[in-house]
């Protein structure tokens, strides 16, 4: 499952090297990427229901703070660091998942961000421990009437969101990228690529980068640079407008596929 949402997730942010989570119910999945390369696949017990479930309220609607703090020590207890996962300098955050988008719309929605779509929405580290402590403060009923939250996720957002920004703070990265293309999405896509390997009963973290070999790094840059010059072979684009549109893929390196 880690795997696949990594593949979800990086086929439509074309994101090189990165740190992917998944943070589900149960545990926390990673896959750490090199240059489109996997190096390291993780699942840890930090999923946002077991949690609640361990440090959550029991009589009352608030995370009792003893108990909110116990949890971010058993967090961070369980989470790796940078130089155990050996991350490269320019390492991106992108997290896949209910958590991440409900936190993110969250934020969205008192930022007044413009646009609905949350693919490619990046917070900063003060914006998420923002959201969190506005999380922790609040009452299930609250949480149940936000646009951004379900029923189900309004009664483990308050831990979800704890392992969000404690990984964050344990790997030293910056910013956090929201990805709606995750498990499903990559799934399909590696079926499409390769239906090989659904009838088989498991497959490596190579199966991944052979599919991303051919369709991730360079190809789609030289797509992107096939298209400027039939603009501008075209007519559509003037000697002036050209060298603006050269620069500005190279300021987009890493953007979606298109």
């Amino acid at each position: 499952e880690a795997l696949l949402s990594y593949f979800g997730a990086v086929l439509s942010l074309s994101i090189p090297t990165g740190v992917f989570f998944d943070l589900g119910g149960g545990t926390l999945a990673m896959v750490y990427a090199e240059d489109f390369k996997v190096k390291k696949v993780l699942c840890l017990p930090l999923g946002a229901r077991r949690l609640t479930y361990l440090y959550g309220p029991k009589k009352t609607q608030l995370f009792v703070r003893k108990d909110y703090e116990r949890m971010k020590e058993h967090i961070s207890e369980l989470l790796p660091t940078r130089k155990e996962l050996r991350l490269a300098k320019n390492t991106k955050l992108v997290g896949v998942g209910g958590t991440t988008r409900a936190l993110a719309s969250y934020y969205s929605d008192r930022s007044n961000y413009p646009f609905e779509k949350l693919h490619n929405y990046a917070l900063n580290y003060d914006e998420v421990a923002w959201t969190t402590s506005q999380f922790l403060r609040m009452k299930r009923g609250q949480m149940r009437s936000l646009r951004s939250m379900g029923q189900s996720r309004a009664e483990t957002m308050t831990a979800g969101s704890c392992v969000v920004r404690m990984l964050m703070k344990t790997l030293g990265i910056q910013e956090l990228v929201t990805s709606t293309h995750g498990l499903r999405e990559g799934t399909l896509a590696l079926f499409l690529h390769d239906h090989r390997w659904f009838n088989a009963k498991s497959f490596e973290p190579s199966t991944i980068d052979r599919q991303l070999s051919s369709t991730a790094g360079k190809a789609w840059r030289t797509t992107w640079e096939l298209l400027v010059g039939e603009i501008f072979s075209a007519g559509i684009i003037n000697k002036d407008e050209y060298p603006l549109l050269v620069e500005a893929i190279q300021m987009v390196k890493n953007s979606p596929q298109g």
